[in-house]
């Protein structure tokens, strides 16, 4: 019975220096016949002295194997005492030199025997290393080296993961393991370990506000599943975890500002990390590296401001490297004076700034003309720390235009002044104001407004009433005018008045003299007057009125050939008042002449003394003689049935009504005709009885 359950340590030896393989062998079919003779207790205590021989045995073997190597190595040494020789030097802590990264594969201990059958095996690592019961090792297999084909250096030593085991049992030197996976895989020599090296190259930096990325060699150990980073917030405080990679890929992490895992400005942060395997046991950690954060940020780069623009500053930089959230910009009027900020631009994308100065406009720029401005600029985070001030820029804005040159005006034009001036060769202009005045010293006053550049000439036609114009606001005749031009552009900024020029306008010809209207004309009014002695002059213009308090209307306009005018078709016996005007041949008209007054030939007086006698049988009519010198006849009428008829005319003072019969009785009146057949008023009726 205790041969069928009891396991006994088998001894295996092999000579020449190699191991002693001790584990569990049946040995109940080996010797059953000589312990099937034996009673039970003979049996128990054989058994035991068996155990105990074989156990001492058993542990001065291995004692002797594993102990110190003898220094003069013999060329039969076996690869096995190869691979414990490396065991029996136990890495240390990664120290991170590349060198000691890639000559040899961190292993805590070695697979000294292995059996695919039981799923048993033995490792040579005990409680002395820490070893613990239900600990589970990853097993691993050395391979090849990789070279660099160029250097000849060994870069890294091939892994691979045969399998894991578990301790099921442990001594001080070495422990007795389960294989857990792997088991026709793992072979003895295979090396163990509860972890993977310390990661290597660990490096941090700080790539933006409150940011800072840390970066690591890729792990050697092929079960390597992630890392683990740890912080502390000074060089003696905690390292406390902060991130679990879960990715053996992972070989940076970026550590930035949140609520759960806060960072200040500019201050020092600890870090180290970890690599864990497939069986979520973390390394040994790196040693810790110290990275500040960044503060503020500096101002941008290449900033700087273009002079020579019109009541405005463009500014310029180059956009910031790091991520900041925008940029303010400040102006001054001196280098040392207050610098106050103009504009708060967000985003870093921006690059560029127009200074219109305080609520002006791209279209109304409110800087002042030729004057110096300083600016600076700063940079702030999105946290909104701002950075400090870069040093100040100078800048000068343009000059307003220049005075307009070879500005005239030419004189002795009529009621008007041609101006002219040369175009402004200052691409900013857009136009020119021009003023008048009457006197030299001013005040001028703007007459208007020349839109265009490139005009460059005016005709002032006097429509500013402002200056007393002549009649339809037109310049006043031979007078003496003043003039002064100014250029604008497109921001208002104005050149300044030129000095004054002067012209004087082209006098009015001169009135018309010695008018003279002759009266005593019958329906008619001839006139005459003095020829004008200007050359230019276009026509006279006559101007009647009825009476002395009569309106002059104009009646005609007379050619300069002539200096006389008949008015006709006028009543008789009236009066009437005449003046006249020059007008030359740029419509310039001269004073009024003198008033002349004539008045038109009188109708004859009435007849007087008018009656009739009879003589024989007839009757004859009688009358006085008129007075005027020029009476030519007497017109005689008779009252008919159409009023009064003619019946006859005489030169005499008597006239013989030789039709009229004897009996009738007949109205009769009489009227004097002069020689120029002008006709008095008729006298009273006068009855003729012949009954």
């Amino acid at each position: 019975m205790i041969c069928d359950r009891i396991a006994l340590v088998r001894i295996v030896w092999i000579r020449n220096g190699s191991w002693w393989r001790f584990g569990v062998v049946d040995i109940k079919h080996k010797y059953r016949r000589m312990l099937v003779g034996l009673g039970y207790s003979a049996k128990l205590i054989l058994l035991l002295a068996l155990i105990v021989a074989l156990t001492l045995f058993s542990s001065n073997a291995i004692a002797k194997s594993i102990g110190k190597k003898n220094t003069a190595s013999s060329s039969e040494d076996s690869a096995t005492d190869k691979i414990m020789a490396q065991a029996d030097s136990k890495q240390s802590e990664h120290s991170g030199k590349k060198d000691e990264a890639i000559q040899d594969v961190y292993l805590e201990g070695i697979l000294i025997d292995a059996d695919a059958k039981t799923a048993r095996g033995i490792i040579n690592i005990g409680s002395k290393a820490g070893v613990k019961k239900d600990e589970k090792f990853t097993v691993v297999r050395k391979g090849d080296p990789i070279v660099d084909p160029v250097t000849q250096k060994v870069i890294r030593i091939k892994q691979s993961v045969t399998g894991e085991v578990e301790v099921l049992a442990t001594n001080e030197s070495f422990s007795d393991v389960k294989i857990t996976k792997g088991a026709s895989e793992v072979a003895k020599g295979d090396g163990v370990r509860r972890k993977v090296s310390a990661p290597t190259g660990l490096k941090g930096e700080s790539i933006g506000f409150r940011k800072i990325k840390l970066r690591w060699n890729l792990q050697q150990e092929p079960e390597t599943k992630g890392y683990v980073v740890y912080r502390a917030d000074s060089s003696t405080g905690e390292f406390k975890k902060i991130e679990k990679l879960s990715k053996p890929e992972s070989v940076n992490f970026v550590d930035e500002h949140s609520s759960s895992r806060p960072m200040e400005d500019f201050k020092a942060y600890h870090y180290k990390i970890t690599a864990v395997n497939a069986l979520d046991k973390e390394s040994d950690m790196t040693s810790a590296i110290s990275v500040t954060s960044s503060g503020p940020p500096d101002p941008p780069k290449g900033f700087v401001g273009e002079a020579g623009k019109v009541r405005s500053v463009p500014l310029k930089w180059e956009p910031h490297e790091m991520d900041v959230a925008g940029y303010r910009v400040y102006r001054s009027d001196s280098a040392s004076g207050k610098f106050e900020m103009i504009k708060d631009l967000k985003g870093k994308a921006e690059k560029a700034y127009h200074d219109f100065g305080t609520k002006g406009s791209a279209t109304e720029p409110k800087l002042d003309d030729a004057k110096t401005y300083y600016y600076s600029i700063s940079a702030y985070s999105p946290f909104g720390d701002e950075g400090v001030k870069s040093q100040p820029v100078s800048v000068t804005t343009s000059n307003p235009p220049a005075i307009p040159k070879e500005f005239t005006a030419k004189g002795w034009q009529a009621r008007k002044v041609p101006l002219a001036w040369k175009v402004s060769d200052d691409e900013n202009v857009r136009g020119y104001y021009l003023y008048r005045s009457s006197e030299d010293k001013g005040p001028y006053a703007q007459i208007t407004e020349i839109k265009g550049k490139e005009k460059n000439s005016f005709v002032d036609m006097g429509e500013s009433s402002a200056f007393g114009g002549g009649s339809q606001g037109k310049l006043k005749d031979f007078t003496l005018y003043f003039y002064k031009i100014e250029a604008y552009n497109w921001a208002g900024s104005r050149s300044g008045m030129s000095e004054p020029v002067s012209a004087t306008t082209k006098p009015a010809p001169l009135a018309p003299e010695s008018l003279k209207a002759i009266s005593n004309r019958p329906k008619q009014m001839p006139l005459d007057w003095r020829k004008n002695p200007e050359p230019t002059i276009k026509e006279y213009r006559v101007f009647r009125a009825d009476d002395d308090k009569g309106q002059f209307k104009k009646i005609a306009d007379v050619h300069p050939d002539k200096n006389y005018y008949l008015d006709d078709k006028l009543e008789n016996q009236k009066k009437y008042s005449y003046k006249l005007l020059a007008v030359d041949v740029d419509g310039l008209e001269s004073e009024f002449s003198a008033v002349a007054s004539g008045t038109t030939k009188s109708l004859p007086a009435k007849v007087t003394g008018f009656s009739w006698v009879k003589e024989g049988d007839k009757a004859v009519l009688k009358w006085e003689p008129n007075k005027e010198p020029d009476v030519a006849e007497y017109v005689i009428y008779k009252k008919g049935f159409l009023g009064m008829q003619k019946v006859g005319s005489t030169k005499e003072t008597s006239f013989t009504l030789t039709e009229m019969k004897q009996g009738s009785k007949e109205d009769y009146t009489i009227s004097c005709v002069d020689a120029d057949k002008l006709e008095g008023e008729k006298s009273g009726v006068l009855t003729v009885d012949m009954r």
